[in-house]
């Protein structure tokens, strides 16, 4: 709930639909790490109560290293954007780039 009050607070007019979706297939194609630790970095609890009874650890250093990993993954992803939106705006005749 908490992205979903940020990007309404943005005014953007977007949801969180697909976020988690995204993550979870990223991690399931891109990674060699669990689903288990992909859902506790996603913050959800376990639908079987037997498992979450018995469950003790969090994932938290694997978490860290997923999310980092993430992060790298989003960071390389934006500025290959950025530069096939420059690469676009240059091909489209009569288009002015605007450096910022």
């Amino acid at each position: 709930m908490r992205l979903l009050k940020i990007l309404r607070d943005q005014g953007l007019g977007v949801t969180v639909h697909g976020f988690r979706s995204a993550f979870r297939d990223w991690v399931a194609e891109q990674t060699d790490y669990p689903g288990d630790v992909a859902e506790a970095a996603l913050a959800h609890l376990f639908s079987n109560k037997v498992e979450a009874a018995y469950r003790r650890t969090d994932f938290l250093d694997k978490r860290r290293e997923l999310l980092g990993a993430r992060g790298v993954f989003c960071a390389a992803t934006a500025v290959i954007s950025h530069r096939l939106f420059r690469l676009s705006q240059r091909s489209i005749p009569g288009s002015r780039l605007v450096e910022a």
